[in-house]
Protein backbone atom coordinates (compact mmCIF):
# COMPACT_ATOMS: atom_id res chain seq x y z
CA UNK A 1 0.00 0.00 0.00
CA UNK A 2 2.68 2.39 0.59
CA UNK A 3 4.28 2.09 -2.26
CA UNK A 4 1.36 2.02 -4.34
CA UNK A 5 0.54 5.77 -2.68
CA UNK A 6 4.21 6.66 -3.28
CA UNK A 7 2.91 6.79 -7.22
CA UNK A 8 -0.16 8.28 -6.83
CA UNK A 9 0.69 12.31 -6.90
CA UNK A 10 -1.57 15.76 -7.55
CA UNK A 11 0.11 19.15 -8.71
CA UNK A 12 -2.50 22.10 -8.08
CA UNK A 13 -1.09 25.37 -9.75
CA UNK A 14 -2.75 28.21 -7.77
CA UNK A 15 -2.89 31.45 -8.49
CA UNK A 16 -3.02 33.84 -5.65
CA UNK A 17 -5.79 36.49 -4.92
CA UNK A 18 -5.19 38.64 -7.72
CA UNK A 19 -2.68 39.89 -10.43
CA UNK A 20 -1.55 39.97 -14.08
CA UNK A 21 -1.08 42.51 -16.74
CA UNK A 22 -2.17 45.82 -15.89
CA UNK A 23 -1.15 49.35 -17.17
CA UNK A 24 0.07 51.13 -14.78
CA UNK A 25 -2.22 54.48 -15.77
CA UNK A 26 -5.22 52.42 -13.83
CA UNK A 27 -3.55 51.26 -10.57
CA UNK A 28 -2.54 52.68 -7.82
CA UNK A 29 0.78 52.37 -6.22
CA UNK A 30 2.08 48.92 -5.72
CA UNK A 31 2.02 49.20 -2.27
CA UNK A 32 -1.33 49.37 -2.47
CA UNK A 33 -1.87 45.76 -4.64
CA UNK A 34 -3.37 43.20 -2.56
CA UNK A 35 -2.19 40.48 -4.35
CA UNK A 36 -0.89 38.63 -8.32
CA UNK A 37 -0.08 36.10 -9.87
CA UNK A 38 1.35 33.63 -7.00
CA UNK A 39 2.41 29.62 -8.31
CA UNK A 40 0.91 27.77 -5.53
CA UNK A 41 1.89 23.59 -5.88
CA UNK A 42 0.53 20.83 -3.94
CA UNK A 43 2.19 17.30 -5.17
CA UNK A 44 1.90 13.65 -3.31
CA UNK A 45 4.99 11.78 -2.96
CA UNK A 46 5.48 8.93 -1.10
CA UNK A 47 2.31 9.21 0.77
CA UNK A 48 2.73 12.70 1.32
CA UNK A 49 0.86 15.51 0.65
CA UNK A 50 2.94 18.74 0.00
CA UNK A 51 1.24 22.24 -0.71
CA UNK A 52 3.64 25.40 -1.39
CA UNK A 53 3.18 28.47 -1.89
CA UNK A 54 5.33 31.93 -3.24
CA UNK A 55 5.01 34.91 -2.16
CA UNK A 56 6.94 37.74 -4.19
CA UNK A 57 8.02 40.87 -2.33
CA UNK A 58 6.09 43.99 -3.93
CA UNK A 59 8.98 45.47 -4.75
CA UNK A 60 10.47 43.11 -6.93
CA UNK A 61 7.30 43.19 -9.33
CA UNK A 62 3.61 43.29 -9.10
CA UNK A 63 3.37 39.33 -8.55
CA UNK A 64 2.51 38.58 -4.93
CA UNK A 65 0.15 37.56 -2.30
CA UNK A 66 -1.85 39.95 -0.08
CA UNK A 67 1.15 42.00 2.05
CA UNK A 68 -1.03 41.29 4.48
CA UNK A 69 -0.97 37.10 4.23
CA UNK A 70 0.07 35.86 7.46
CA UNK A 71 -1.26 32.68 7.53
CA UNK A 72 -2.86 29.95 4.98
CA UNK A 73 -4.98 26.58 6.15
CA UNK A 74 -5.61 23.58 4.06
CA UNK A 75 -9.18 21.52 4.40
CA UNK A 76 -9.13 17.96 2.99
CA UNK A 77 -12.32 16.05 2.38
CA UNK A 78 -12.70 12.42 1.07
CA UNK A 79 -10.84 9.18 1.69
CA UNK A 80 -8.72 11.36 4.13
CA UNK A 81 -10.42 14.11 6.13
CA UNK A 82 -7.46 16.81 6.80
CA UNK A 83 -7.42 20.09 8.47
CA UNK A 84 -3.81 22.03 8.45
CA UNK A 85 -2.65 25.45 8.90
CA UNK A 86 0.48 27.22 8.52
CA UNK A 87 2.46 30.46 8.91
CA UNK A 88 3.40 32.37 5.99
CA UNK A 89 6.11 34.48 7.94
CA UNK A 90 9.30 34.75 6.65
CA UNK A 91 10.92 33.02 9.40
CA UNK A 92 8.75 30.02 10.11
CA UNK A 93 9.37 26.24 9.98
CA UNK A 94 8.72 25.46 6.01
CA UNK A 95 9.92 28.99 4.89
CA UNK A 96 12.19 30.06 2.67
CA UNK A 97 13.53 33.14 0.84
CA UNK A 98 15.88 34.14 -1.85
CA UNK A 99 15.76 37.36 -3.59
CA UNK A 100 12.76 38.81 -2.52
CA UNK A 101 10.79 35.79 -2.73
CA UNK A 102 9.68 33.85 -0.07
CA UNK A 103 8.07 30.05 -0.34
CA UNK A 104 6.18 27.65 2.29
CA UNK A 105 5.52 24.13 2.51
CA UNK A 106 2.96 22.47 4.14
CA UNK A 107 3.05 18.90 4.24
CA UNK A 108 -0.18 16.33 4.65
CA UNK A 109 0.76 12.98 4.86
CA UNK A 110 -1.58 9.43 4.33
CA UNK A 111 -4.03 10.24 1.74
CA UNK A 112 -5.20 7.46 -0.35
CA UNK A 113 -5.35 6.92 -4.48
CA UNK A 114 -8.79 7.14 -5.39
CA UNK A 115 -10.50 4.00 -6.14
CA UNK A 116 -11.70 5.20 -9.74
CA UNK A 117 -11.47 7.96 -12.32
CA UNK A 118 -13.61 10.09 -10.06
CA UNK A 119 -13.07 13.04 -7.62
CA UNK A 120 -12.63 11.19 -4.63
CA UNK A 121 -11.28 14.41 -2.41
CA UNK A 122 -12.06 17.84 -2.16
CA UNK A 123 -9.94 21.22 -1.04
CA UNK A 124 -10.64 24.22 0.38
CA UNK A 125 -7.46 26.42 0.55
CA UNK A 126 -7.71 29.83 2.91
CA UNK A 127 -5.20 32.83 3.52
CA UNK A 128 -5.87 34.64 6.22
CA UNK A 129 -3.91 37.83 7.57
CA UNK A 130 -3.20 36.20 10.97
CA UNK A 131 -1.28 33.18 12.45
CA UNK A 132 -0.90 32.37 15.90
CA UNK A 133 2.97 31.21 16.52
CA UNK A 134 2.22 29.62 19.72
CA UNK A 135 -1.14 27.70 19.22
CA UNK A 136 0.00 27.05 15.49
CA UNK A 137 -3.55 27.75 14.50
CA UNK A 138 -5.64 30.90 12.86
CA UNK A 139 -6.82 33.30 15.56
CA UNK A 140 -10.22 34.35 15.95
CA UNK A 141 -11.31 37.73 14.62
CA UNK A 142 -8.55 36.59 11.29
CA UNK A 143 -10.06 38.18 8.04
CA UNK A 144 -10.10 36.33 5.06
CA UNK A 145 -8.03 37.64 2.25
CA UNK A 146 -8.25 35.25 -0.03
CA UNK A 147 -9.88 31.62 -0.72
CA UNK A 148 -11.42 28.44 -3.12
CA UNK A 149 -13.58 26.50 -2.22
CA UNK A 150 -14.35 22.42 -2.89
CA UNK A 151 -12.20 21.61 -5.57
CA UNK A 152 -12.16 18.54 -6.22
CA UNK A 153 -9.42 16.51 -7.18
CA UNK A 154 -8.28 12.48 -7.16
CA UNK A 155 -5.26 10.89 -6.67
CA UNK A 156 -3.98 8.52 -9.07
CA UNK A 157 -0.91 7.14 -10.64
CA UNK A 158 1.38 9.26 -12.33
CA UNK A 159 0.83 13.24 -11.94
CA UNK A 160 -2.19 14.85 -12.00
CA UNK A 161 -2.31 19.00 -12.65
CA UNK A 162 -5.26 20.87 -11.51
CA UNK A 163 -5.14 24.43 -12.02
CA UNK A 164 -6.96 26.92 -9.24
CA UNK A 165 -7.37 29.74 -8.44
CA UNK A 166 -7.40 31.40 -5.07
CA UNK A 167 -10.06 33.79 -5.60
CA UNK A 168 -9.60 37.66 -3.68
CA UNK A 169 -12.53 38.49 -1.00
CA UNK A 170 -13.40 42.02 -0.74
CA UNK A 171 -14.41 43.93 2.20
CA UNK A 172 -14.97 46.75 0.48
CA UNK A 173 -14.94 48.23 -2.86
CA UNK A 174 -12.42 51.35 -4.51
CA UNK A 175 -13.02 54.22 -7.16
CA UNK A 176 -10.00 55.18 -8.43
CA UNK A 177 -9.38 57.74 -11.05
CA UNK A 178 -6.45 56.78 -13.51
CA UNK A 179 -3.69 59.28 -13.35
CA UNK A 180 -4.45 60.81 -16.37
CA UNK A 181 -7.96 61.82 -14.98
CA UNK A 182 -9.38 65.44 -14.73
CA UNK A 183 -11.26 64.18 -11.42
CA UNK A 184 -10.16 65.46 -8.27
CA UNK A 185 -11.48 64.80 -4.49
CA UNK A 186 -13.46 66.80 -2.72
CA UNK A 187 -15.09 66.47 0.30
CA UNK A 188 -18.57 65.09 -0.78
CA UNK A 189 -17.18 62.77 -3.62
CA UNK A 190 -15.30 63.68 -6.62
CA UNK A 191 -15.35 67.27 -8.75
CA UNK A 192 -15.20 66.89 -12.47
CA UNK A 193 -13.96 70.05 -14.08
CA UNK A 194 -17.29 70.69 -16.43
CA UNK A 195 -15.62 72.77 -19.10
CA UNK A 196 -13.52 69.69 -20.42
CA UNK A 197 -15.13 67.10 -22.76
CA UNK A 198 -12.82 64.33 -22.57
CA UNK A 199 -13.39 60.53 -21.57
CA UNK A 200 -12.33 60.10 -17.80
CA UNK A 201 -10.05 57.02 -16.85
CA UNK A 202 -11.21 55.10 -13.66
CA UNK A 203 -11.04 51.76 -12.47
CA UNK A 204 -12.85 49.71 -9.56
CA UNK A 205 -10.75 47.57 -7.05
CA UNK A 206 -12.07 45.22 -4.19
CA UNK A 207 -10.12 45.97 -1.58
CA UNK A 208 -9.49 43.24 1.15
CA UNK A 209 -10.01 43.70 4.64
CA UNK A 210 -6.57 44.68 5.56
CA UNK A 211 -6.89 47.77 2.61
CA UNK A 212 -5.16 46.31 -0.41
CA UNK A 213 -6.84 46.73 -3.42
CA UNK A 214 -7.46 42.76 -4.65
CA UNK A 215 -5.70 42.72 -8.60
CA UNK A 216 -5.54 40.61 -11.22
CA UNK A 217 -6.39 36.15 -11.66
CA UNK A 218 -9.32 35.87 -8.94
CA UNK A 219 -9.65 39.47 -8.02
CA UNK A 220 -13.29 40.02 -8.29
CA UNK A 221 -15.51 41.11 -11.01
CA UNK A 222 -15.89 44.92 -10.99
CA UNK A 223 -19.04 46.93 -12.46
CA UNK A 224 -19.78 50.87 -12.55
CA UNK A 225 -23.03 51.62 -13.32
CA UNK A 226 -24.39 55.40 -13.43
CA UNK A 227 -28.02 56.79 -12.13
CA UNK A 228 -27.68 59.73 -14.77
CA UNK A 229 -26.02 58.66 -18.45
CA UNK A 230 -27.07 61.39 -20.13
CA UNK A 231 -25.24 63.39 -17.68
CA UNK A 232 -21.98 60.83 -17.54
CA UNK A 233 -22.09 57.82 -19.17
CA UNK A 234 -20.04 54.68 -18.05
CA UNK A 235 -18.36 52.11 -20.66
CA UNK A 236 -15.83 48.94 -20.09
CA UNK A 237 -12.73 50.15 -21.15
CA UNK A 238 -10.99 47.65 -23.59
CA UNK A 239 -8.71 44.91 -22.50
CA UNK A 240 -8.69 45.80 -18.88
CA UNK A 241 -11.82 43.69 -16.90
CA UNK A 242 -11.76 46.73 -14.02
CA UNK A 243 -10.89 49.76 -16.20
CA UNK A 244 -14.05 52.22 -17.09
CA UNK A 245 -14.35 55.26 -19.23
CA UNK A 246 -17.29 58.02 -18.05
CA UNK A 247 -17.60 59.93 -21.42
CA UNK A 248 -19.60 63.74 -20.44
CA UNK A 249 -22.17 65.14 -23.17
CA UNK A 250 -20.43 66.99 -25.92
CA UNK A 251 -21.95 69.63 -27.66
CA UNK A 252 -25.12 71.17 -28.34
CA UNK A 253 -25.51 69.24 -25.18
CA UNK A 254 -23.11 69.89 -22.18
CA UNK A 255 -22.67 68.91 -18.82
CA UNK A 256 -24.82 70.78 -15.70
CA UNK A 257 -22.69 72.94 -13.74
CA UNK A 258 -23.15 71.74 -10.34
CA UNK A 259 -25.11 68.68 -10.90
CA UNK A 260 -24.39 65.37 -8.60
CA UNK A 261 -23.92 62.10 -11.24
CA UNK A 262 -24.43 58.82 -8.41
CA UNK A 263 -22.11 56.28 -9.62
CA UNK A 264 -22.31 52.72 -7.90
CA UNK A 265 -18.99 50.70 -8.07
CA UNK A 266 -19.40 46.57 -7.12
CA UNK A 267 -16.97 44.18 -6.78
CA UNK A 268 -17.96 40.70 -7.20
CA UNK A 269 -15.78 38.08 -5.79
CA UNK A 270 -16.32 34.33 -7.66
CA UNK A 271 -18.52 31.62 -6.55
CA UNK A 272 -15.97 29.84 -4.69
CA UNK A 273 -14.98 32.57 -2.83
CA UNK A 274 -17.45 32.53 -0.02
CA UNK A 275 -17.31 36.10 -0.04
CA UNK A 276 -20.01 38.19 -0.50
CA UNK A 277 -20.27 41.57 -3.41
CA UNK A 278 -19.52 44.46 -2.02
CA UNK A 279 -20.86 48.34 -3.53
CA UNK A 280 -20.46 51.61 -2.98
CA UNK A 281 -21.86 54.84 -4.11
CA UNK A 282 -19.99 57.67 -5.27
CA UNK A 283 -20.50 61.21 -6.01
CA UNK A 284 -18.93 62.85 -9.18
CA UNK A 285 -20.54 66.72 -9.83
CA UNK A 286 -19.33 68.92 -12.53
CA UNK A 287 -17.91 72.16 -11.35
CA UNK A 288 -19.80 75.31 -11.82
CA UNK A 289 -16.73 76.91 -14.21
CA UNK A 290 -18.20 79.07 -16.91
CA UNK A 291 -16.91 78.14 -20.02
CA UNK A 292 -17.51 81.17 -22.22
CA UNK A 293 -20.18 79.42 -24.78
CA UNK A 294 -22.86 81.73 -25.79
CA UNK A 295 -26.15 80.44 -26.93
CA UNK A 296 -28.79 82.31 -28.61
CA UNK A 297 -32.87 81.77 -28.18
CA UNK A 298 -34.52 84.03 -30.58
CA UNK A 299 -38.16 85.32 -28.88
CA UNK A 300 -40.37 85.36 -31.64
CA UNK A 301 -42.66 87.95 -30.68
CA UNK A 302 -40.75 91.20 -32.07
CA UNK A 303 -39.70 94.02 -30.13
CA UNK A 304 -40.68 91.48 -27.54
CA UNK A 305 -37.76 93.60 -24.83
CA UNK A 306 -37.14 90.93 -22.31
CA UNK A 307 -36.43 92.49 -18.55
CA UNK A 308 -36.83 89.57 -15.49
CA UNK A 309 -35.78 86.40 -15.29
CA UNK A 310 -35.69 83.54 -12.71
CA UNK A 311 -35.99 79.39 -12.63
CA UNK A 312 -39.57 77.94 -11.90
CA UNK A 313 -40.01 75.04 -9.69
CA UNK A 314 -40.80 73.07 -12.61
CA UNK A 315 -37.00 73.49 -13.83
CA UNK A 316 -37.67 76.04 -16.82
CA UNK A 317 -36.08 79.27 -17.37
CA UNK A 318 -39.56 81.96 -17.37
CA UNK A 319 -38.97 85.99 -17.85
CA UNK A 320 -41.20 88.37 -18.89
CA UNK A 321 -41.48 90.64 -22.29
CA UNK A 322 -41.95 94.32 -21.04
CA UNK A 323 -42.63 95.71 -24.80
CA UNK A 324 -44.43 92.38 -25.98
CA UNK A 325 -46.72 92.00 -23.13
CA UNK A 326 -46.35 88.64 -22.71
CA UNK A 327 -44.57 85.81 -19.88
CA UNK A 328 -41.84 83.59 -21.29
CA UNK A 329 -40.96 79.93 -20.62
CA UNK A 330 -37.72 78.48 -21.91
CA UNK A 331 -36.72 74.68 -21.22
CA UNK A 332 -33.11 74.44 -21.21
CA UNK A 333 -33.18 72.81 -24.27
CA UNK A 334 -33.95 76.10 -25.50
CA UNK A 335 -37.99 74.95 -26.40
CA UNK A 336 -39.44 78.77 -25.73
CA UNK A 337 -43.15 79.22 -24.92
CA UNK A 338 -45.47 82.92 -24.78
CA UNK A 339 -48.58 83.56 -22.61
CA UNK A 340 -50.01 87.20 -23.49
CA UNK A 341 -51.12 89.15 -20.97
CA UNK A 342 -54.66 90.15 -20.72
CA UNK A 343 -53.98 94.00 -20.08
CA UNK A 344 -52.33 95.71 -22.97
CA UNK A 345 -49.21 97.66 -22.53
CA UNK A 346 -49.16 96.01 -18.92
CA UNK A 347 -45.40 96.50 -18.79
CA UNK A 348 -44.18 93.52 -17.02
CA UNK A 349 -40.75 94.04 -15.37
CA UNK A 350 -39.54 91.55 -12.77
CA UNK A 351 -40.68 87.24 -12.04
CA UNK A 352 -40.36 85.30 -9.20
CA UNK A 353 -41.01 81.95 -8.55
CA UNK A 354 -43.89 81.95 -6.16
CA UNK A 355 -44.61 79.53 -2.52
CA UNK A 356 -47.31 77.85 -4.67
CA UNK A 357 -45.05 76.64 -7.14
CA UNK A 358 -46.69 79.14 -9.52
CA UNK A 359 -44.47 81.91 -10.89
CA UNK A 360 -45.19 86.12 -9.95
CA UNK A 361 -44.62 88.63 -12.06
CA UNK A 362 -44.97 92.55 -11.93
CA UNK A 363 -46.91 94.49 -14.18
CA UNK A 364 -45.71 98.47 -13.50
CA UNK A 365 -47.90 100.25 -16.28
CA UNK A 366 -50.94 98.55 -15.26
CA UNK A 367 -50.62 98.35 -11.61
CA UNK A 368 -50.98 94.49 -11.14
CA UNK A 369 -49.48 91.62 -9.66
CA UNK A 370 -49.55 88.98 -12.02
CA UNK A 371 -49.13 85.04 -11.47
CA UNK A 372 -49.25 82.28 -13.79
CA UNK A 373 -49.05 78.50 -13.42
CA UNK A 374 -46.49 76.40 -15.24
CA UNK A 375 -49.25 75.58 -17.36
CA UNK A 376 -50.06 79.19 -18.76
CA UNK A 377 -53.09 79.59 -16.77
CA UNK A 378 -52.84 83.23 -15.53
CA UNK A 379 -54.70 85.91 -12.97
CA UNK A 380 -53.89 89.32 -11.32
CA UNK A 381 -54.34 91.10 -8.86
CA UNK A 382 -54.98 95.64 -9.19
CA UNK A 383 -52.64 97.64 -6.71
CA UNK A 384 -52.75 101.29 -6.30
CA UNK A 385 -49.02 102.20 -7.37
CA UNK A 386 -46.40 100.71 -9.84
CA UNK A 387 -44.80 97.75 -8.61
CA UNK A 388 -41.24 96.83 -9.88
CA UNK A 389 -39.08 94.25 -7.76
CA UNK A 390 -40.78 91.16 -6.61
CA UNK A 391 -39.38 87.83 -4.68
CA UNK A 392 -40.95 85.53 -2.44
CA UNK A 393 -40.11 86.23 1.29
CA UNK A 394 -39.54 83.59 4.47
CA UNK A 395 -43.08 83.99 5.70
CA UNK A 396 -44.39 82.65 2.45
CA UNK A 397 -45.58 85.41 1.08
CA UNK A 398 -44.61 88.06 -1.96
CA UNK A 399 -42.32 90.79 -1.22
CA UNK A 400 -41.99 93.68 -3.66
CA UNK A 401 -40.98 97.18 -4.65
CA UNK A 402 -42.55 100.03 -5.15
CA UNK A 403 -41.49 103.89 -5.65
CA UNK A 404 -41.16 104.76 -2.39
CA UNK A 405 -42.59 101.47 -0.49
CA UNK A 406 -41.57 97.59 -0.02
CA UNK A 407 -45.18 95.96 -0.27
CA UNK A 408 -46.09 92.10 0.92
CA UNK A 409 -48.82 89.94 -0.94
CA UNK A 410 -50.38 87.21 0.30
CA UNK A 411 -50.67 84.15 -2.52
CA UNK A 412 -54.36 85.26 -1.60
CA UNK A 413 -53.88 88.96 -2.62
CA UNK A 414 -54.08 90.65 0.50
CA UNK A 415 -51.47 93.72 0.30
CA UNK A 416 -49.53 95.63 3.00
CA UNK A 417 -47.28 98.60 2.32
CA UNK A 418 -44.30 99.65 4.25
CA UNK A 419 -43.36 102.98 3.36
CA UNK A 420 -39.27 103.74 2.87
CA UNK A 421 -37.51 106.95 1.66
CA UNK A 422 -39.74 108.81 -0.47
CA UNK A 423 -38.77 108.70 -4.28
CA UNK A 424 -35.69 106.36 -3.25
CA UNK A 425 -36.82 104.04 -6.42
CA UNK A 426 -36.69 101.02 -4.80
CA UNK A 427 -36.35 98.35 -7.27
CA UNK A 428 -34.40 94.43 -7.15
CA UNK A 429 -35.46 92.76 -4.14
CA UNK A 430 -34.44 89.55 -2.35
CA UNK A 431 -33.90 87.64 0.76
CA UNK A 432 -30.94 87.86 2.56
CA UNK A 433 -29.34 84.57 4.23
CA UNK A 434 -30.73 86.64 7.67
CA UNK A 435 -34.13 86.12 6.74
CA UNK A 436 -34.38 89.73 6.10
CA UNK A 437 -35.71 91.67 2.99
CA UNK A 438 -32.94 93.21 0.81
CA UNK A 439 -33.18 95.85 -1.73
CA UNK A 440 -31.32 98.57 -3.88
CA UNK A 441 -33.18 102.44 -3.74
CA UNK A 442 -31.40 103.90 -7.05
CA UNK A 443 -32.44 107.83 -6.64
CA UNK A 444 -31.32 109.72 -3.76
CA UNK A 445 -29.96 109.26 -0.87
CA UNK A 446 -28.19 106.30 -2.66
CA UNK A 447 -29.56 103.16 0.04
CA UNK A 448 -29.25 100.04 0.82
CA UNK A 449 -32.82 99.12 2.48
CA UNK A 450 -33.53 96.03 4.78
CA UNK A 451 -36.95 95.26 6.21
CA UNK A 452 -37.91 92.52 8.08
CA UNK A 453 -41.01 90.18 7.70
CA UNK A 454 -42.44 91.95 10.08
CA UNK A 455 -41.70 95.51 8.55
CA UNK A 456 -39.26 96.82 10.14
CA UNK A 457 -37.21 98.58 8.12
CA UNK A 458 -33.44 100.19 8.36
CA UNK A 459 -31.44 101.74 5.77
CA UNK A 460 -27.41 101.75 4.92
CA UNK A 461 -26.16 105.04 2.65
CA UNK A 462 -23.26 104.12 0.42
CA UNK A 463 -20.31 105.27 1.62
CA UNK A 464 -19.20 106.09 -1.95
CA UNK A 465 -22.63 107.72 -3.41
CA UNK A 466 -23.04 105.02 -5.90
CA UNK A 467 -26.40 104.99 -7.55
CA UNK A 468 -27.39 101.02 -6.86
CA UNK A 469 -29.05 99.14 -9.38
CA UNK A 470 -28.98 95.52 -8.49
CA UNK A 471 -28.55 93.71 -5.38
CA UNK A 472 -27.75 89.47 -4.58
CA UNK A 473 -26.29 87.37 -2.10
CA UNK A 474 -22.88 85.85 -1.93
CA UNK A 475 -21.36 82.61 -1.77
CA UNK A 476 -19.88 84.41 1.59
CA UNK A 477 -23.10 85.43 2.74
CA UNK A 478 -22.78 88.90 2.29
CA UNK A 479 -25.38 90.89 0.08
CA UNK A 480 -23.37 92.12 -3.00
CA UNK A 481 -24.81 95.55 -4.46
CA UNK A 482 -23.84 96.46 -8.24
CA UNK A 483 -23.41 100.31 -9.02
CA UNK A 484 -24.49 101.99 -12.07
CA UNK A 485 -21.49 104.26 -11.34
CA UNK A 486 -19.22 101.41 -12.27
CA UNK A 487 -18.62 99.66 -8.96
CA UNK A 488 -19.82 96.75 -6.64
CA UNK A 489 -20.34 97.10 -3.18
CA UNK A 490 -20.57 94.59 -0.68
CA UNK A 491 -22.79 94.74 2.68
CA UNK A 492 -22.79 92.77 5.57
CA UNK A 493 -26.54 91.24 7.05
CA UNK A 494 -24.86 93.79 9.98
CA UNK A 495 -24.78 96.92 7.78
CA UNK A 496 -21.62 97.08 7.30
CA UNK A 497 -19.69 98.22 4.16
CA UNK A 498 -16.52 96.60 4.11
CA UNK A 499 -15.46 96.71 0.52
CA UNK A 500 -16.30 99.08 -3.48
CA UNK A 501 -14.39 97.25 -5.87
CA UNK A 502 -14.31 99.53 -9.54
CA UNK A 503 -15.55 97.33 -12.51
CA UNK A 504 -16.89 98.56 -15.64
CA UNK A 505 -13.75 97.81 -18.23
CA UNK A 506 -17.11 98.16 -21.05
CA UNK A 507 -18.90 100.72 -19.50
CA UNK A 508 -19.99 100.17 -16.54
CA UNK A 509 -22.74 98.08 -14.53
CA UNK A 510 -26.27 99.24 -15.67
CA UNK A 511 -28.51 96.29 -14.96
CA UNK A 512 -28.98 93.91 -12.56
CA UNK A 513 -26.05 91.54 -10.74
CA UNK A 514 -26.38 87.27 -9.60
CA UNK A 515 -25.06 84.87 -7.92
CA UNK A 516 -23.23 82.59 -10.55
CA UNK A 517 -22.60 78.67 -10.67
CA UNK A 518 -19.38 79.05 -9.70
CA UNK A 519 -19.86 81.07 -6.54
CA UNK A 520 -18.31 85.05 -7.96
CA UNK A 521 -20.94 87.91 -8.88
CA UNK A 522 -22.04 88.48 -12.51
CA UNK A 523 -23.71 91.08 -14.08
CA UNK A 524 -23.96 93.37 -17.30
CA UNK A 525 -20.82 95.55 -18.13
CA UNK A 526 -21.43 97.34 -20.80
CA UNK A 527 -20.70 95.87 -23.85
CA UNK A 528 -19.69 92.52 -22.24
CA UNK A 529 -20.50 90.25 -19.10
CA UNK A 530 -18.79 91.33 -15.61
CA UNK A 531 -17.54 88.48 -13.19
CA UNK A 532 -16.39 89.41 -9.40
CA UNK A 533 -15.16 86.85 -7.06
CA UNK A 534 -15.96 87.37 -3.68
CA UNK A 535 -12.52 88.30 -2.45
CA UNK A 536 -12.59 91.00 -5.13
CA UNK A 537 -10.80 89.61 -8.26
CA UNK A 538 -12.87 91.04 -11.35
CA UNK A 539 -12.93 89.92 -15.22
CA UNK A 540 -14.78 90.04 -18.16
CA UNK A 541 -16.24 87.55 -20.54
CA UNK A 542 -16.74 89.66 -23.79
CA UNK A 543 -20.30 89.02 -25.64
CA UNK A 544 -20.80 88.14 -29.27
CA UNK A 545 -21.35 90.66 -32.24
CA UNK A 546 -25.26 92.02 -32.09
CA UNK A 547 -25.53 91.57 -28.12
CA UNK A 548 -26.79 95.50 -27.04
CA UNK A 549 -28.18 95.56 -23.36
CA UNK A 550 -28.32 92.39 -21.15
CA UNK A 551 -30.68 93.02 -18.57
CA UNK A 552 -31.42 90.46 -15.65
CA UNK A 553 -29.91 87.05 -15.23
CA UNK A 554 -29.81 83.99 -12.98
CA UNK A 555 -28.37 80.91 -12.39
CA UNK A 556 -30.57 77.91 -14.38
CA UNK A 557 -30.68 74.24 -13.33
CA UNK A 558 -28.02 73.17 -15.83
CA UNK A 559 -25.69 75.71 -14.28
CA UNK A 560 -25.77 77.85 -16.86
CA UNK A 561 -26.27 81.37 -17.07
CA UNK A 562 -29.65 82.33 -18.51
CA UNK A 563 -29.79 86.34 -19.40
CA UNK A 564 -32.50 88.50 -21.06
CA UNK A 565 -31.25 90.79 -24.06
CA UNK A 566 -33.69 93.48 -24.41
CA UNK A 567 -32.77 94.60 -27.59
CA UNK A 568 -30.89 91.82 -29.57
CA UNK A 569 -31.78 92.14 -33.17
CA UNK A 570 -34.48 95.08 -32.43
CA UNK A 571 -36.50 92.25 -31.08
CA UNK A 572 -34.95 90.75 -28.38
CA UNK A 573 -33.83 87.16 -27.03
CA UNK A 574 -32.64 84.74 -24.26
CA UNK A 575 -29.22 83.96 -23.77
CA UNK A 576 -27.40 81.36 -21.90
CA UNK A 577 -23.59 81.39 -20.97
CA UNK A 578 -22.58 78.31 -20.64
Amino acid sequence: MRLRASIGAIVLFLSACSGGSHSGTYLPPSDKFAATTAPMTTRVAEGKLVVRVTLRSPRFRPNYVSVASKGMSVRIVGLENVKKTVSLASNAAGCKGKLMTRACELEIPGLKNCPSRKNCYSATITIYDAFDAKTHKIPAGAQVLSRVENVGFKIKKGTTEIPIVLQGVPASVAFVPAASSSLYQAASGFVLPKCGTSKQKVSVFGVDADGNYIVGPGAPRAALSSDDSAQLAVSAAALQADAFELAPPTSPEYPHGNHTIRLTATATPGAQSGGAARSSTIGVTYSGDICGVFTNFPIPTPSSGPEGITVGRDGNIWFVESNGNKVGRITTAGKLTEFTLPVALSLPRYITAGPDGNLWFTENNAKRIGKITTGGSLQEFPLSTEPAGIVTGPDGNLWFTEFSAVAKMTPGGSVTTYPVTTNSDPTVIVVGPDKNLWFAEFNPPRQVGRMTTAGALTEYPIPSGGAPVGIAVGSDGALWVGDYTAQVSRITTGGVFTSAFPVGSSGGLDRNIAAGPDGALWFQDGAAFGRITTSGITSDVSVPPGYQSPFDLTTGPDGAIWFTEFFYQNTGMIGRLY
